[in-house]
């Protein structure tokens, strides 16, 4: 691996229990960081028609860049903000995909014991927060799928439905026996 990360190689102990990546906890937040940068500095692009006979169009540029003036009838790329997953910071990381989940996962079931353990709990739950709000103010502001957004953070809009059930007790009588309905 490049010296550029402070990462290790991935192994599963025949005891089951995963290797830590990273040296501290400091080191994963740091990583996480300058993925949350990546995804900004690295948006999306969609092309597109542009239809407007006889006028240029004006796209505005995003985070200070300079407008963009195109001519009429021109396929463009429209650059759009990249959505910051845990799939993917996984993958950023340099682990599978599911490695950041796991290892969160073994955190919180106590299968990772280290001294420094609780400092492991509070940089994913900070690196979790930051990929919340990445993507929640993403969405507020429409650079993504509000719908899509809000299932991936897990709060999706909850319909509420309300019904009311009557029930009638019948009793019958059959010599000095009474049964319920």
């Amino acid at each position: 691996m490049s010296e550029e990360r402070s990462l290790v190689t991935v192994s599963k102990t025949s005891f089951g229990q995963f290797k830590k990546f990273f040296e501290s906890p400091i080191a994963m937040y740091e990583r996480a960081v300058e993925y949350i940068q990546w995804c900004e500095n690295n948006p999306l692009y969609i092309s597109e028609q542009v239809r407007k006979p006889g006028s240029a169009t004006i796209i505005p540029g995003i985070d200070g860049a300079e407008p963009t003036v195109i001519p009429p009838e021109l396929l463009i790329e429209i650059p759009r903000k990249r959505a910051a997953t845990r799939e993917a910071l996984s993958l950023f990381m340099g682990v599978g995909p599911h490695y950041y989940a796991t290892f969160k996962q073994k955190l919180k079931t106590g299968e990772m014991r280290d001294t420094e353990n609780e400092d492991w709990q509070k940089v994913t739950d900070v690196i979790d927060g930051m990929i919340f709000a990445y993507n929640y103010e993403g969405a507020a502001a429409g650079q993504f799928n509000p719908a899509l957004t809000a299932r991936y953070l897990g709060i999706a809009e909850k319909i509420e439905s309300k019904s009311e059930v009557k029930t009638t007790k019948e009793v019958f009588r059959i010599g000095d026996t009474e049964i319920e309905f």
